[in-house]
């Protein structure tokens, strides 16, 4: 499709949950994502839709590139000829296997896939491991159709939080939540809430949370000393951070786009830290991929646990 393409999907994913949080309830913007998954959806539903590509460089012969390309199964086709810089590339094999598709030239390998199609999305993962242009498309192309996605559809439609106000804020979002973190923790319901936003969200500026939560200085003030007393939070200065206090425990001085964040929330944002150091970044963004209740909810549920943020003993 000419308008409905990798980039686009990739766009759509990202806005949903960026409106959906940054908004408050009752915008028009955020009112129309529920049409606009279900446009999405149908969109995805066309067993014509291709997305991709996915590509890496053929450094072996051209023998080598067709046994891999065949062993994805499927039937020979022959590719639609487009303009492009890469046009003059000799094509050396090109596989239709249904749900996937590939194109070797004498250049790289190119892998695309018909989301209506596709039943093992494991597969697709396993090769775009070895391909140095992954789009966000793969990643966007499961999430469009997940529950998650479902859920955020389902919280537009009957939410507790008013018309004006924000899904940040748990004392309307999730009040029943505030009331057990006040009462295991011995916290007012105002630091509780903060407690459980410095927990769940991604950028909790102090001037994020006087304006989601309708705060007066005083009041901030107030919940801020608690946390401090109960030594629930630490006070110190980290750059591009936008508040004075901090989770114990590691921190990730992310470059922009990303907010620098404690380290325990990584999990609750899909983020994943490899073997060699890099933290892999679902959309490259720091996107709450599921509704704020629920978010906070999971965030809860570790502290209950026994899972607090707190710097790791050294033995």
């Amino acid at each position: 499709s000419k308008v409905f393409h990798g980039a686009f999907l990739s766009n759509i994913v990202s806005y949903i949950p960026f409106l959906f949080s940054y908004l408050p309830v009752g915008d028009s913007l955020r009112d129309n994502i529920p049409r606009v998954i279900e446009l999405a959806r149908d969109r995805m539903a066309n067993p014509k839709l291709i997305l991709g590509p996915m590509s890496f460089h053929c450094y072996d012969d051209d023998v080598t590139t067709v046994k891999f390309v065949k062993k994805l199964g499927g039937k020979d086709f022959k590719p639609i000829e487009t303009k492009g810089r890469h046009t003059r590339r000799k094509i050396v094999v090109a596989r239709d296997c249904g749900d996937v598709i590939a194109v070797a030239t004498d250049w790289q390998t190119s892998i695309g896939w018909r989301p209506a199609l596709v039943k093992d999305w494991a597969k697709l993962k396993r090769l775009a491991a070895s391909c140095y242009d992954t789009p966000t498309t793969l990643m966007a192309s499961q999430i469009i159709v997940s529950q998650s996605f479902t859920d955020f559809v389902e919280r537009l439609r009957n939410t507790p939080v008013p018309k004006g106000a924000y899904e940040a804020n748990p004392l309307l979002s999730v009040p029943e939540l505030v009331q057990q973190a006040a009462k295991k923790l011995k916290l007012s319901k105002e630091a509780a809430a903060y407690y459980l936003q410095l927990l769940t969200l991604a950028n909790p500026t102090d001037k994020n949370i006087r304006l989601w939560n309708d705060w007066k200085p005083a009041t901030f003030k107030k919940a801020t000393k608690e946390l401090l007393d109960k030594k629930l939070v630490l006070e110190a200065k980290r750059a591009r951070a936008g508040r004075k206090v901090f989770l114990p425990g590691g921190w990730e001085a992310f470059k922009k786009p990303l907010p620098p964040m404690e380290t325990w929330k990584l999990g609750l944002y899909q983020m994943v830290r490899s073997a060699d150091g890099r933290i892999s970044v679902p959309l490259e963004r720091a996107l709450p991929l599921q509704p704020l209740h629920k978010l906070f909810a999971s965030a809860w549920q570790r502290v209950s646990r026994g899972d607090l943020p707190k710097y790791e003993e050294v033995s």
